[in-house]
């Protein structure tokens, strides 16, 4: 199991550590298949977290609106 030192828990996260990933390569210091295979997982975890942050939103209304019209 990999462990990162990172939390990517936000899509500025996701964000930075893409950018700091895409300078390691141009630095020669990871494989663009590795590149390849970490932006692909970050798009996957960004659709998530976009989809969690709907979900929220969209219950907190829904509560808001059962709170207004009991």
């Amino acid at each position: 199991m990999v462990k990162y030192s990172k939390r990517l828990k936000t899509l500025a996260d996701l964000r930075r550590f893409l950018a700091a990933q895409i300078t390691a390569l141009d630095r020669n210091e990871i494989d663009e298949n590795r590149l390849r295979c970490l932006a692909y997982g970050l798009g996957v975890l960004a659709g998530i977290i976009k989809d969690s942050e709907l979900e929220a939103r969209l219950t907190a209304l829904e509560h808001a609106a059962t709170e207004a019209h009991p």
